[in-house]
């Protein structure tokens, strides 16, 4: 453990990117005079935030600067009502509570995700820090007839920076420091973000190039050995060429890597109040146990060289052209993505015992899911025809991959399979919306999708359930409907009417009876809003009912899992954000989510874990492969019973300072984030109590383009869940990162 004051010696020789977030090298100017206007493009069209009828978040560079956003889970901190959960190295965001716990190759988030227009069902990319963001929307409810892809929670957004036939760079160091405080190991974090771009052949063709890399050596400790454990290492590079032969036309193409070789600190985790198979007194003492290892403090783990593996990679291409028309703007995407994940470890959080391991209570899991996806969309948006407009698109996917499970390597050589499955899902959809101005002040807004869903799949548990091919064929189209209007130039109301869809599964030997298919998700979603702004006040406010249907559950067993459909689920809630320019100094942002209902309506047979073992027989040895130890599956009723993710009240404040200083500009800012209760599991068993972090940091930009800057992450040292996972090998829980100060280095041109 190092010495705080030998820490903050080591911070001072450090530097820190933060490429896309700095100010630019034009000329200082005192403060700020007007709030700062994002331009979304959430209906297709380039529109601010208030004449759009649904609640999105929109995020800027400087407000993810000012939140002390690392990397994508991050954006929580600035966007309540959006939770970040997991499985291993999976991503799984929450949007108004509504997520999943689906991990297998094949199945897809209700939250969807795209980058630059593309949509990725491997959301793993979440976990990447990607240097190049221009914005970031969050889109609240239920997105279809203007996508790609269903999504009944919600869509996020990314969208990176384009080539620019003006020379640009953004290059930059980072170097943190986590300082070791309670049980977690001082470590430095390093990271480099760099952006440049420019013409090269002058108004015909641009070109961009942007690269990360962020390593930190680990904060944890493993327990085995004594030794650092939980590296992370992360690096990534896009590559654009713009090309634009006339003034009506663009055309943009993409090439990307991400790589992330070793993300054990966001893996590992250690038993929820000590429940792990590999505790159970048979295992820790001999004849039959005693080489055991459990770990019981945050950011301590326990594993075996090998068995604390993460990993993941995603590569693939965009191809972006754009023909503004007179009657409107074309545009068409293709994108490629290729995607593999590879996990290694202890389902039960420790250094399992090797009794435990034949017994089979203990779960050392090979997971390596693989998906490539194609995906091509044409949308039409038209210019205002009078009082009319309209948006029309086509979208076309096929996606095929596989999922490979095998248990027990360290006593089986090759493992014992536990997880075969394969997957191809080919979609088809159209949709389109129309806009009417029937008064000045009334706008009437009428939107369609239709979409069919064509799955092929087969999988092969283990040797007593062979391959079984399965294949389904749905439909469905789901509308979407809003007025709005304006009761002035500043202030708009709407009502919308959206209705979300996410595809079933067929079945396989993972639904809940083997083979049983498991039915599409419906969401009916509700929402009354009213949005103002002024040049210096701008808020947003949202009541919202959600009717959901249907709603695809998983357990999780140790080897396998197991999908079913839940009965009906309710939501609702209120969103309210707020953005005000205080002073020509001051500015203020502001956001609460309230979610005070989020429950399943009626779900008696809900399955999960108990924290009740199974027992041994009077010769322990009698119990080989059955799993004496570990914790005995249950059926409950969970009607009543409050989601996961689904925390009653988020909200986060940012307070920032921005002047003239000297020759350059100084410009300091802090937020404060609090969650109330999150559950993590299905049973409630695995809650976070309600925690409040913060971030602050603080720069100086010269003339010359640089900037020097200094941050802190977690400034109030929370040791808070991010993730939980109950199976029958134990009840695992994942811990947010500790605190972290730093300084910041970076060049803009």
């Amino acid at each position: 453990m190092y010495d705080k004051t030998k820490m903050v010696s080591a911070i001072s020789c450090g530097v820190l990117l933060l490429a896309t977030q700095t100010a630019t090298a034009e000329a200082p100017q005192s403060g700020r005079t007007m709030l700062e206007e994002i331009v979304i493009t959430a209906q297709r069209r380039e529109q601010t935030v208030q004449d759009v009828p649904l609640t999105v978040a929109a995020v800027s560079p400087t407000d993810l600067l000012r939140g002390g956003v690392a990397d994508f889970r991050d954006l929580q901190t600035i966007v309540p009502g959006l939770t970040f959960g997991g499985q291993g190295s999976n991503a799984q965001p929450a949007i108004r509570g509504v997520s999943t716990l689906l991990s297998q190759a094949g199945s897809e988030n209700p939250n969807a995700v795209y980058v630059d227009g593309v949509y990725h069902a491997a959301q793993n990319l979440l976990n990447m820090d990607l240097p190049d963001v221009e914005r970031i929307e969050v889109l609240k409810g239920p997105q279809g007839t203007l996508f790609g892809r269903n999504a009944t929670g919600g869509a996020i957004q990314i969208f990176t920076r384009n080539p620019s036939f003006e020379p640009t760079a953004d290059i930059g160091l980072e170097t943190g420091y986590y300082t070791g405080s309670g049980s977690s190991r001082s470590s430095p974090r390093y990271q480099v973000r760099g952006f440049v771009s420019g013409p090269l052949v002058e108004d015909l063709v641009a070109a961009s190039l942007s690269a990360s890399y962020q390593f930190v050596d680990g904060f944890m400790t493993n327990d085995v050995n004594g030794e650092r454990t939980g590296r992370i290492e992360k690096h990534s590079v896009r590559g654009k060429l713009l090309f634009t032969p006339n003034d009506a036309t663009e055309i943009t193409l993409t090439g990307y890597y991400l790589d992330m070789p070793d993300i054990q600190g966001q893996l590992l985790g250690i038993p929820y109040n000590g429940l792990t198979a590999a505790s159970d007194p048979v295992f820790l003492a001999p004849p039959f146990g005693g080489d055991g290892v459990v770990p019981v403090e945050p950011y301590h783990s326990a594993s075996l060289p090998g068995y604390d593996k993460a990993e993941f990679r995603e590569y693939g291409g965009i191809l972006r052209a754009q023909f503004d028309l007179d009657a409107g703007t074309l545009t068409a995407i293709t994108g490629y993505n290729d995607s593999s994940t590879h996990n290694l470890n202890n389902v039960d959080g420790a250094k399992s015992p090797a009794f435990c391991l034949a017994t089979f209570a203990c779960i050392q899991y090979d997971f390596k899911p693989v998906t490539e996806e194609l995906s091509q969309e044409i949308n039409f948006a038209s210019v205002d025809l009078g009082r009319l407009s309209y948006v029309a698109g086509l979208f076309y996917y096929d996606a095929k991959g596989s999922t490979l499970g095998r248990i027990q390597e360290s006593l089986v050589p090759g493992g014992i399979l536990a997880n075969d499955g394969h997957y191809q899902t080919t979609a088809y959809a159209a949709y389109g919306e129309l806009t009417y101005a029937a008064t000045d002040n009334t706008t009437l807004l009428l939107g369609l999708r239709y979409s069919k869903e064509e799955q092929d799949d087969y999988a092969g548990a283990t040797a007593s359930a062979p391959y079984v091919a399965r294949d389904a064929t749905s439909s469905s189209t789901t509308p979407r409907a809003s007025i709005s209007y304006a009761l002035s130039d500043e202030l708009n109301t709407y009502f919308t009417y959206t209705q979300g869809y996410r595809n079933g599964l067929t079945g396989t030997v993972n639904t809940a009876a083997n083979y049983a298919p498991v039915d599409p998700e419906e969401i009916d979603s509700y929402e009354l809003g009213a949005k103002y702004s002024s040049g210096l006040l701008a808020w947003n406010l949202a009541a919202f009912y959600y009717d959901y249907k249907n709603k695809q559950e998983q357990t999780f067993t140790g080897s396998s899992t197991i999908v079913k459909n839940t009965g009906p689920v309710e939501i609702y809630g209120l969103d309210a954000d707020l953005n005000a320019q205080l002073s020509d100094q001051f500015s203020l942002r502001a956001a609460l989510s309230w979610i005070p209902q989020a429950e399943y309506k009626d779900y008696p047979d809900a399955s999960g874990q108990a924290p009740v073992r199974i027992p041994f027989p009077p010769n322990p040895l009698d119990c080989v492969g059955l799993g004496c130890g570990g914790f005995l599956p249950t059926v409950f009723d969970a009607t009543g019973d409050r989601l996961i993710r689904a925390p009653k009240v988020t909200s986060s404040l940012t307070l920032a300072y921005e002047d003239a200083l000297g020759d350059g500009i100084f410009d300091a800012s802090a937020t404060l984030y609090y969650s109330s209760e999150v559950l993590l599991d299905i049973t409630g068993y695995i809650r976070q109590d309600a925690y409040t972090t913060l971030t602050a940091q603080a720069g100086y930009s010269f003339e010359n383009g640089l900037r020097l800057g200094a941050y802190g992450r977690n400034l109030t040292d929370e040791e808070y869940f991010v993730s939980g996972l109950t199976s029958g090998s134990g009840f695992i829980v994942n811990y947010a990162p500790p605190m972290e100060l730093g300084l910041s280095l970076t060049y803009s041109m």
